[in-house]
Order: C-alpha cells, then sequence, then structure tokens
C-alpha cells in the first residue's frame, strides 16, 4: 500500500448516513481480523474505513490461498499472495512467528513492528 492509502482518518469522522450524528472511530472484528471503522455515537452504525472494506471484499471473494511451495537452497519457501503482503505490510526482512498446530497446520503470525 503507499504512504497515502495508510494514512489514517482525521480525527473527527464523517457523520452517521442513518441519522447524520457525528461518529467516533473504533475497530470491527470479522473474521478474526481487526477492520479500522467508524462507529455513530448515537444510533451505533459501523463504517469500515475504506481501504480494510475493500480488502475484505477481495478477500471474501478468495476466502483461502493455494501456494507452491519452492525451494532457496536447502531451504523450503512459501509465497505469500500480493493481497495478504500488502495489507500485512510484509516486507524483505521482517520478521514473521511459525506456530505449529497439528501435524497438516500452521500459523503464521507478522511482527507488528
Amino acid at each position: 500500500m503507499s504512504t497515502e492509502e495508510e494514512m489514517e482518518w482525521p480525527s473527527k469522522g464523517p457523520n452517521c448516513p442513518e441519522c447524520r450524528k457525528p461518529t467516533e472511530p473504533t475497530k470491527y472484528r470479522d473474521r478474526n481480523l481487526l477492520l479500522r471503522a467508524w462507529k455513530c455515537t448515537d444510533c451505533g452504525f459501523m463504517i469500515l474505513h475504506p481501504l480494510d472494506a475493500n480488502f475484505m471484499l477481495k478477500l471474501k471473494k478468495e476466502k483461502e490461498f493455494e501456494v507452491k511451495v519452492g525451494a532457496l537452497g536447502k531451504t523450503q519457501i512459501i509465497r505469500i499472495p500480493a493481497l495478504l503482503r500488502d495489507y500485512y505490510h510484509i516486507e524483505k526482512g521482517k520478521k514473521v512467528l511459525i506456530e505449529p498446530k497439528s501435524s497438516t497446520e500452521f500459523t503464521v503470525k507478522v511482527s507488528a513492528d
């Protein structure tokens, strides 16, 4: 994502489309993802950040990602799709934590730095 896309929304949020009252920044959880949003102070209507809403639309279309395992010397590598790479800001040199779950599953956690 470009620097322009990463900019935070201003402290004053958009007005609620339902009741026209001001909104406040909040977080919204969907599919274990924490998304940026605004919540109406009066009626509770939620407005997702446009970049997060766009990501969720693409993610719901893909549902899951099948990738090939490659090799780099004696090391096995897994390629990360561009949609996930961009959303999670994964760049060369960034650290991730791989946590085994079972004999057929593991999770990858991206560091916050």
